[in-house]
């Protein structure tokens, strides 16, 4: 059995340290200019030529191996910790950062599937004639293009996805097998995971003692610059305007967005979380995993909401929230608190 990562993710590129960090917040002294980058890796696998992070230095056991390459954060650097004695030391204000920056470097193909894709359009793609694909969009197995579907240029599309009528996608944007997307305008450089669904009808209706009334969804979803979804999520299009992801989201799978919902620019949003309908949610959010939103709710910007909280009213923003119903996690951890000494006093 092989460790070869080559077949998954390609080959890593090789890069002088003064090319690899170029345009980045790192600083490479000109003694460490030229020194041949190889591969990046975890620290417990670092060795010659190989890029790797320390943010804490818990995580160093023993000696970095001679030649290999370690970001650290300025306050690690100037404890001159031992076992960095034969490594090339590099400081910056956020090593992991760094390292992912330059990751995507040394890993062009992972970070970018579409670039070394030959334009193509299998011969099992049901392609309507009046869709528009640029001649550079690569079209795979068993996908199903319908009418005034629009595809920019070096998109890719794996099997079995289907693009329903009207459908706009941007440049270079990759979406994974099985997705679903209808009555969406998405710009460019966005990944969609496998088997997620864009578009479709949200839960919206009216009920009565004798019958249901399912409203009509005449909105769409608009999806900004560089979006990430995730595998299995599913947003909805709006009642009337738009659901709308803004530039640089990012959603974890299994994510749920109701009608007309709204987040901003840099919102981060994990696993199993759930956001009701007609809820606004900021810009630069953190939204841990199953979190519930509930419909009709802002949260301001650069809140961020703790693992399994339930947001039930508007938050201000501009700090971490936790509980259910949601509050400032400070005041929620001091009820903790409280709870836990009386339970102890009435077991006296």
């Amino acid at each position: 059995m092989t460790s070869d990562r080559t077949a998954f993710f390609g080959a890593p590129t090789s890069h002088s340290l003064k090319a690899l960090f170029d345009g980045l917040q790192v600083d490479v002294p000109s003694d460490y200019a030229d020194i041949d980058v190889r591969d990046c890796k975890d620290i417990s696998a670092a060795g010659q030529g190989v890029l790797t992070y320390l943010s804490d230095l818990s995580y160093l056991e023993g000696r970095l191996p001679e030649g290999s390459i370690c970001l650290v954060s300025h306050k690690i650097a100037d404890i001159s910790a031992e076992g960095f004695e034969k490594a090339v030391i590099l400081a910056c204000d956020n090593p992991r950062a760094a390292f992912a920056q330059a990751a995507q470097r040394i890993y062009p193909a992972l970070y970018n599937p579409s670039a070394d894709r030959q334009a193509a359009i299998h011969p099992t793609a049901i392609i309507d004639p009046q869709s528009q694909i640029d001649k550079t969009a690569s079209i795979g197995a068993f996908c199903v293009i319908e009418k005034d579907v629009k595809i920019g240029a070096h998109s890719v599309l794996e099997s079995h996805i289907q693009l329903k009528q009207g459908t706009e996608i941007g440049r270079s944007c990759h979406i994974a097998a099985s997705a679903v997307i209808s009555h969406a305008i998405i710009a460019d450089h966005v990944r969609i995971g496998a088997n997620t669904v864009i578009g479709k009808r949200g839960f919206g209706f009216e009920a009565s003692a004798t019958q249901v009334s399912i409203m009509p969804h005449l909105g769409i979803v608009l999806i900004g610059n560089y979006v990430d979804i995730g595998a299995s999520c599913v947003i909805d299009r709006a009642v009337f305007g738009e659901t709308r992801l803004d530039d640089y989201v990012m959603l974890d799978n299994l994510v749920h967005l109701a009608h007309n919902v709204t987040i901003g620019t840099g919102t981060i949003i994990a696993a199993h979380s759930a956001v009701a309908g007609s809820s606004h949610i900021g810009k630069a959010c953190m939204l841990g995993g199953k979190v519930g939103v509930a419909d009709h709710v802002t949260i301001g910007d650069n809140s961020i909401i703790m693992g399994n909280a339930n947001v039930t009213k508007s938050l201000a923003g501009g700090e971490a929230y936790a509980g259910f119903p949601a509050m400032p996690a400070q005041q929620f951890w001091r009820q903790q608190a409280r709870l836990r000494i009386q339970a102890k006093q009435k077991q006296r």
